[in-house]
């Protein structure tokens, strides 16, 4: 077979089609290596001293920025642990202060009630000696107090009605019917149930009254 006729069989053949991007891409590799580095640039060498430098200013920059930004959470951590501190500190201050109060009120109760039962204690002697020398000198009348002169007293609303008083009334004329009920409730002689109760009743409205009227 001769050389044209082996031409027109080959033409004869399908020919493969080529990928024109990637065409592309090998011409300008041949391109590249065909023109050779740029004037200045050494491939050997790697990046230049102001390349390797900026990037070094810019990792010292971050690493800057990091450690500030850890500075400043620190800073705000540092802060809440010391109000809240402050604020503890506040609340066992607030409760010790509540707890000094309680005891001292506590204290005043008590204080107030040894001081009242101290001063009844001297009424109660004294009405109880008053009331012996009376039985004594038969002065007083052997009339004791019956239940419903103990619920009168045990019921009666103001110091007066105990006494069986009114406003304006003098002082003799208090320490009269003072006297009388306290020999006639006293329990040393008075067997009702509630005979105490009323006794303490006209001493304490006694008391009471013996303030303002003299």
């Amino acid at each position: 077979m001769s050389v044209a006729a082996d031409k027109q069989s080959n033409k004869g053949e399908e020919e493969p089609q080529q990928d024109p991007v990637a065409a592309r891409k090998r011409a300008m590799v041949w391109s590249r290596e065909e023109a050779g580095p740029k004037p200045g640039e050494d491939l050997e060498a790697g990046p230049s001293p102001a390349k390797k430098q900026a990037t070094a200013a810019a990792a010292e920059a971050e690493k800057e920025a990091r450690l500030q930004k850890l500075a400043e959470l620190r800073r705000k951590i540092e802060e809440t642990e010391r109000r809240v501190k402050e604020k503890r500190i506040q609340e066992y201050e607030s409760l010790e202060h509540e707890e000094r109060q309680l005891q001292e009120e506590r204290q005043r109760k008590e204080d107030r009630k040894k001081k009242f039962e101290a001063s009844f204690a001297d009424v109660f002697e004294s009405a109880r000696k008053q009331f012996a020398e009376d039985l004594a000198s038969k002065k007083a009348p052997m009339v004791f107090a019956d239940g419903k002169e103990i619920d009168r007293i045990l019921g009666a609303k103001s110091d007066y009605a105990v006494l069986q008083l009114v406003p304006g009334t003098s002082g003799a004329d208090l320490r009269k019917q003072y006297r009388s009920l306290c020999l006639s409730t006293h329990p040393d002689k008075n067997d009702h149930p509630r005979a105490m109760e009323a006794f303490r009743k006209v001493v304490s409205s006694y008391k009471s009254l013996s303030k303002y009227i003299s």
